[in-house]
């Protein structure tokens, strides 16, 4: 399982890495989550629907209206 804080360009390149590197090295697929307040929310709404479309295909999960407030080896605390 893999945790990504941040619904920007950034986290949404590293989820579509690790989902690629984990197609690329045949490993099993794993569980990626990202959480963020809103997605690529600096972007227009078309742009950032088909990011978010590309990564729901490649079963990313994007939890919107998260705030992480502390991140510990193993968990992470949210505001909500």
């Amino acid at each position: 399982s893999v945790a990504i804080i941040g619904g920007g360009p950034a986290g949404a390149e590293i989820a579509g890495n690790i989902h690629s590197l984990c197609k690329k090295v045949r490993l099993i697929s794993p569980e990626i989550n990202l959480y963020c307040d809103r997605f690529m929310s600096r972007f227009s709404s078309n742009f950032s629907s088909l990011v978010k479309k590309s990564l729901i295909e490649k079963n990313v999960r994007i939890n919107e209206l998260f705030s992480a407030t502390d991140i510990e080896q193993g968990w992470i605390r949210f505001d909500n």
